[in-house]
């Protein structure tokens, strides 16, 4: 049996943003009545790396490392690569987390983002717009960045959890430089 994941109580006004989030993320073929053989996924790449400072590698490799062996309740898929700054849970369609990532092309100083238990996540406007579509999170309000490639099979529920779990150790392990807006 998995391990149950719990959400730690959510204040009102944030409880808000969480459902947004699993709004955002969510697949909408059920409202549409398309069927998963219906769905076409574009593959995501895996954002790439910018240049660290040794504290910020480390950052990295606290975080990376501490995850553990699930991740809302997605199993480790092989190992932690810290050269990489990758780790990827969930053995179809993985989510991998990438520490170190730089801006999102797309994100702007008017962009908005949505907050999962006090941590800021940007997801591009085309991504949201189309569900059946991967789609990278980023946790732009943190340093060293962090960015999720979540499949188009995981949005939803899995997507929501993942990032929930993050919320912690990005908390704890990234340094904040500005709250989400």
């Amino acid at each position: 049996m998995p391990p149950r994941v719990t959400a730690a109580p959510v204040r009102p006004r944030r409880a808000l943003a969480a459902r947004v989030a699993a709004a955002v993320l969510a697949l909408p073929l059920a409202l549409t009545g398309c069927t998963a053989e219906d769905a076409t996924t574009t593959a995501t790449d895996v954002p790439g790396r910018v240049d660290l400072s040794p504290a910020a590698q480390q950052r990295c490799d606290d975080l990376l490392t501490g995850l553990g062996d699930e991740l809302g309740g997605l199993a480790l898929d092989g190992d932690v690569d810290l050269d990489a700054g990758t780790a990827t849970f969930g053995e179809d369609d993985p989510v991998t987390v990438v520490c170190g990532t730089a801006a999102p092309d797309e994100l702007a100083l008017t962009s908005s983002c949505q907050d999962v238990r006090g941590v800021g996540w940007f997801i591009p406007d085309e991504q949201l717009a189309d569900s059946s579509v991967d789609a990278v999170a980023t946790a732009v309000g943190f340093r060293p960045r962090l960015s999720v490639v979540v499949p188009a099979a995981r949005r939803g529920s899995d997507s929501l959890a993942v990032l929930s779990a993050l919320a912690g150790p990005v908390k704890r392990e990234l340094r904040l430089v500005h709250r989400c807006k």
